[in-house]
């Protein structure tokens, strides 16, 4: 672990100079200690930079600095700070590179500010006028303080939360307008806050302030894909936060007024084509169904539907198709839903619903019509759902106790394993004779492994003799796969009877690999596996591996380094 005094010996050389540098010009500014141990700075250079630090018994926890560098674990301005932080707690002499050593002579700690004691002397007014220059001066301070108090002061609407999230996102634009990774870090981390203020009032049932945050938040967060990076998934964060709140909303009970200003919110939206491209769209609408109270506002979402011109965008077709099902069938009757489900079994969801309806009225044939159809309708086009119809199939052969088919489907099944919706294999064991088993298993494996295509045979032949508890196939389908994570994988159920072969399989990976290795993580990577022989009981054999690669190799410094900590 990288602590407060090894960290100059732990990190890259030449991040170190240059912090070493920054620090020495007095790049560090504005240095604070939030609360013990948390520290928070600007570094100034060709941009200001915020960094975050936090320690525990001197070790380093967490970092943060919102510049762009991505090449290594800490950026020059971590760094910088670093050093700012040591200083409190060391004598040190950063001038000349061989004072590197550690000291251990311990200086006292900055006094800490007691804020408490300065809130206790200062006045109102003064606090006040503080409060009023320091929000026209700093935005951020600005934002969390509407944040914080617009509830209270009864000013809290839509526009002001939509002003102050386009005012977030504002900050974080280049002067092409565009949010890069590093800064969207920064704004990704304000809006994420705002959203964990947004499950406060949940808390609270202040469900109005849900309402305008929640809704601000997911309008402007959607617009911002349009001009941000979100390689780190901030906007998927606040989306999904934001809409899971509006939906909460409608699972509580709500003053008559609200709920129809939510209702009306989401058709506008949906009317205005606000999130038109994405599965958002749809989902407002599918979104005011949960606030309709009576068949005039259900007819509103049928008209919606009906007047839908999307045709090409199938999820978000068939999205709307499942709506108007659910709304007929709870407005409109059994019948008129029935009607429209058999009128559009080209949709999974309702061919889904049309097995199950007569499955329950115990219409087994017309349940098997209906997968068959839908084995023969997507096999070419979508074949990812076929084994959906089969596990439909399966379960009327189990309702029917036909042992063919049910043999037939979940022999199907556990071939295509892919997200398995039941154990297959226990339902093959219960309905196979227990003198056929052996040999019914034995073909299983020979088909899945003769499957050119599927990635997976190897996993699921692994899978069916550990099931069976044969370890010497097993052991010769890990030799088989000549593949180093497929051992790892499967080591721990084999290596009580193949430990030597094991070892051997390791280094042959080993031997196999240190040649084109150039890379530090790459050394990282070998030595692991090195470790992990020289625990089974390999160590001479680790020595010897050891003391060959650094007579071949004497120019990999950093291998020679990672060798040593074997």
């Amino acid at each position: 672990m990288i602590s407060i005094t090894n960290f100059e010996n732990m990190i890259d050389s030449k991040i170190v100079d240059r912090a070493r540098e920054y620090y020495k010009n007095g790049f560090v500014e504005y240095i604070t200690e939030l609360e013990e141990d948390h520290f928070t700075a600007i570094v100034s250079g060709t941009e200001n930079y915020e960094v975050e630090i936090r320690l525990h018994d001197g070790e380093i926890q967490e970092h943060f600095c919102d510049c762009p560098y991505d090449h290594g674990e800490f950026c020059k301005h971590e760094v910088a700070v670093l050093f700012s932080i040591l200083q409190q707690y060391k004598t040190i002499d950063i001038v000349e590179e061989s004072q590197k050593t550690k000291s251990k002579a311990k200086a006292k700690p900055k006094q800490k500010v007691d804020f408490s004691k300065i809130l206790d002397t200062i006045s109102h007014e003064e606090l006040k006028k503080f409060v009023l220059d320091y929000t026209s001066t700093d935005r951020n301070f600005n934002n969390a303080f509407i944040s914080n108090f617009a509830v209270i002061s009864g000013n809290d609407s839509f526009e002001l939360y939509q002003g102050q999230i386009k005012d977030i996102y504002r900050s974080g634009k280049d002067r092409y307008g565009f949010i890069e990774r590093y800064q969207m870090k920064k704004v990704g981390n304000q809006l994420l806050a705002f959203l964990s203020d947004i499950e406060k009032y949940i808390d609270q049932g202040n469900l109005i302030t849900v309402f305008y945050r929640s809704s601000a938040l997911l309008e402007e967060s959607i617009a911002a894909t349009q001009f941000c990076d979100d390689s780190d998934g901030y906007l998927s964060s606040l989306i999904d936060g934001s809409f899971s709140a509006l939906e909460t909303i409608a699972l509580s009970e709500l003053p008559e007024d609200l709920r129809k200003e939510i209702m009306s919110y989401c058709f506008e939206v949906f009317d205005k084509n606000k999130f038109k491209g994405w599965g958002w769209h749809e989902a407002m609408l599918v979104l005011s169904g949960k606030f309709v109270k009576n068949k005039k506002e259900a007819e509103q979402i049928l008209i919606r539907i009906s007047g839908n011109s999307e045709k090409d965008n199938d999820y978000g077709v068939e999205k709307l198709e499942n709506l108007k099902y659910d709304t007929l069938l709870k407005w409109k009757g059994i019948d008129e839903a029935e009607k429209f489900l058999n009128g559009n079994l080209h949709n999974t969801e309702l061919r889904s619903k049309a097995i199950s309806i007569a499955i329950h009225n115990f219409e087994y044939g017309k349940a098997k019509e209906i997968a068959k159809e839908g084995v023969v309708l997507d096999r070419k086009e979508r074949p990812g759902l076929v084994k959906k119809w089969y596990n439909h199939l399966l379960k009327i052969a189990e309702l029917e106790n036909d042992q063919e088919y049910i043999v037939l489907y979940a022999r199907y099944l556990l071939k295509d394993n892919f997200y398995p919706e039941r154990d297959y294999y226990e339902i093959l064991k219960k309905h196979v004779a227990e003198e056929n088993w052996q040999e019914f298993v034995d073909e299983m494996i020979s088909d899945i492994l003769k499957q050119e295509r599927y990635r997976g045979k190897y996993e699921l032949a692994a899978s069916l003799y550990i099931r069976e508890k044969r370890w010497t196939n097993l052991f010769e389908l890990v030799k088989k796969s000549q593949s180093i994570h497929f051992l790892e994988m499967y080591e721990e159920y084999i290596k009580h009877l193949f430990l030597p072969e094991i070892i051997n399989l390791y280094i042959q990976y080993i031997n196999s690999v240190i040649d084109e290795a150039s890379s530090r993580s790459n050394y990282k990577s070998i030595c692991i596996y090195l470790k992990k022989i020289k625990k089974m009981g390999a160590e001479d054999k680790v020595k010897e591996m050891v003391q060959r690669f650094k007579v071949t190799f004497p120019k990999k410094k950093a291998l020679i380094d990672e060798l040593d900590k074997v």
